[in-house]
């Protein structure tokens, strides 16, 4: 049952979507390595690249079927991905914090001492700054005021 409260952030398709489509590209540049190397090591960073990016497609097809979604209630907030399920409660949170690797924004939300943390990629509907400010809003109204 869906309340007022309940908000779904869902992953975007379209960033799946282009994720599948260079996966395809990096494993025909390693496929055509293969094939006519020009080098030893040319060989072998084929099949890397054969290996690692028909794995990505693989995931990114897996996502394009079942996209990951993060669901933001009353209770807590509970991220669902492929055949996994990560909730945590509002009381159980620190803070969120939002950090960058290279130019890729993510989101990091901090568990309490004794919890574990859980890092949320990129690839949502919604900016990662975007998405912070919408967890930290429910933090503010369902977590710290429960606290008190």
């Amino acid at each position: 049952m869906v309340d007022s409260d309940t908000r779904v952030v869902a992953t975007s398709r379209g960033k799946t979507a282009l994720m599948c489509l260079g996966s395809v590209a990096f494993v025909a540049i390693g496929a055509w390595l293969v094939r006519e190397p020009p080098s030893e090591k040319a060989m072998i960073a084929g099949w890397a690249a054969c290996g690692c990016f028909s794995l990505t497609g693989l995931l990114g097809t897996f996502q394009l079927v079942w996209p990951p979604r993060l669901v933001l209630d009353s209770d807590g907030l509970t991220f669902h991905w492929l055949l996994a399920t990560f909730h945590r409660k509002w009381t159980d949170i620190r803070e969120i914090v939002v950090f960058k690797i290279k130019s890729t924004k993510m989101v990091n939300i901090v568990a309490n001492p004794g919890g574990k943390d859980l890092a949320l990629g990129g690839g949502w509907t919604v900016s990662a700054d975007e998405l912070a400010s919408l967890i930290e809003g429910y933090l503010a109204r369902f977590g710290r005021a429960n606290k008190a």
